[in-house]
């Protein structure tokens, strides 16, 4: 740094006498300007040396302090003598206000009376009342401050803190660390005061200053689910990550919830969220911070710490068209994915589960997030869209709600029965149009529930919603033989 003081200042100093002043008398003012109401003077005081601008063997420009709190703290400008945090020294200078920083400068005189000396103890202030005079060269701590800017963005070796009472900046004077500094993770810095460049700053002497755990690092899904252990055991496990995704499927809606996420489209790209503190909704990006870990064979995320809606109303990722026994696969596990033209084997398995199989293997269809098993019709083809799982053992589908659920009626069951249904969506009453003399439909509800069964006559029927509340309903067309020739869903709103 270099210094420029005019011949004038000095030419006032020569044959002054140095007086004894403490610290504080030298930096307590009511001035404006700040300025110390010693300037100009050639003073000696005394102080324990708080923290040296350059470390290690070079004799370097220091901070000294002759007790905790505010004006307590002073600058020396002087590079001709070395000393170590802890010494106590006694030093005559003259005192000058640079760029608005008062210091002692011209030094003649630095005498070590004794070292190893306890350091007042740090002022704890909050980030914006670091900002004033009255802490100038003083030690002070701010605690539990989120970064809000880091070295990237201010450049020059400064990071930013604040509290939520207003931002500080962090200077790389004595110790870099603007590039280690994560965005938005909490810290504790201790350090002096110092003002330069029109700013107040605090100058973290070493890594034991910066306080707070360093957030673990960003992984992604995919890096968290990919491997190629026999076990399919993420190569994350027992490793604390962040991760973020959007998420595709909530196991309790309307409620916080278990939840999935997803970052990309395909394989591996999913991955289950096991906290229930936070309310999330489908399409919010999220950052998440927990534990990795198998459960019963499942890859997830335990003990989450942290959880941050990034924005909401994001489009997902597009399902993955897969056959039925290719969604048995590790690589699907969290995953959105859709199985197509999938006859349901059978309904009757229990625990709300129903089985699919398009000729390929059956996956196993759930009912974590949306009950369909008791709707389901054995021998009706479906599409099916929902978020690969692992429990009990086995791969599973979990549609999350009447939309993942879709006839996939072929054109040879239909090509001699004309069906036509309307209105949809329906108001008072729904028609059902064909051209065979009887038939039967039966009304279910979204809990899988019927709500009712009705005959036709000459091939007409017109069934009233009237006492229907607002909401999704499916119907099931079934002919005289007991064959079930259509199914699908329509909507209430009245």
């Amino acid at each position: 740094m270099k210094r420029f003081y005019t011949l004038f200042l000095g030419l006032i100093l020569i044959g002054s006498v140095a007086n004894s002043q403490t610290i504080f008398a030298i930096q307590n003012t009511t001035a404006p300007n700040g300025d110390s109401p010693q300037m100009g003077n050639i003073v000696t005081t005394t102080g324990t040396v708080t923290a040296v601008v350059l470390n290690g063997s070079a004799a370097g420009t220091f901070f000294i302090q002759d007790g905790p709190g505010a004006w307590n703290g002073l600058y020396i400008y002087e590079s001709g003598t070395v000393v170590s945090i802890g010494d106590n020294v006694s030093v005559t200078g003259t005192v000058l206000e640079f760029n608005n920083t008062t210091e002692l400068g011209s030094v003649t005189n630095i005498t070590i009376t004794s070292s190893g000396n306890p350091l007042p103890a740090a002022t704890v202030l909050s980030t914006t009342n670091v900002n004033q005079e009255d802490y100038e060269g003083v030690l002070v701590q701010v605690q539990s401050a989120p970064a809000t800017a880091v070295g990237s963005t201010l450049g020059f070796g400064l990071w930013e803190v604040n509290d939520g009472s207003g931002g500080v900046e962090i200077d790389d004077d004595i110790f870099p660390y603007a590039n280690n500094a994560i965005l938005n993770n909490t810290y504790s810095v201790t350090g002096p005061v110092q003002y330069s460049f029109g700013t107040f700053k605090i100058l973290p002497r070493d890594i034991n200053d910066v306080g707070g755990a360093v957030l673990p690092n960003f992984v992604s899904i995919y890096d968290i689910q990919f491997t190629t252990a026999p076990s399919g055991d993420s190569p994350e496990n027992g490793n604390i990550v962040m991760t973020k995704g959007v998420v595709t499927g909530i196991i309790v809606n309307g409620a916080p919830g278990t939840f999935f996420i997803q970052d990309g489209n395909g394989a591996w790209d999913g991955l289950y969220i096991f906290e229930s503190g936070t309310t999330v909704a489908r399409g919010d990006s999220v950052e998440v911070t927990g534990t990795i870990t198998e459960f019963n064979g499942t890859t997830e995320m335990i003990s989450v710490s942290s959880i941050t809606v990034l924005n909401s109303g994001n489009t997902l990722p597009t399902p993955s068209v897969i056959t039925t026994g290719n969604a048995n696969a590790e690589d699907w596990e969290g995953v959105l994915i859709r199985v197509m033209n999938a006859p349901c084997t059978s309904n009757s398995g229990g625990f709300g589960l129903w089985d699919l199989n398009d000729g390929s293997g059956v996956i196993l269809a759930d009912d974590d997030i949306f009950p369909y098993a008791i709707t389901a019709v054995v021998s009706t083809s479906y599409n099916v869209t929902g978020i690969g799982h692992y429990s009990f053992s086995a791969f599973k589908i979990l549609p999350r709600d009447a939309n993942d659920i879709a006839l996939a009626t072929s054109i040879d069951e239909l090509k001699n029965t004309t069906i036509s249904v309307y209105p949809n969506p329906v108001k008072n009453s729904i028609n059902f149009e064909l051209d065979v003399n009887a038939f039967i439909v039966k009304i279910i509800d979204i809990t899988g529930k019927t709500v009712t069964t009705h005959t036709s006559i000459n091939g007409k029927l017109t069934i009233s919603t009237s006492n229907f509340n607002n909401g999704i309903y499916f119907y099931s067309i079934i002919d005289n033989s007991g064959n079930v020739i259509a199914t699908n869903k329509f909507i209430v709103a009245k």
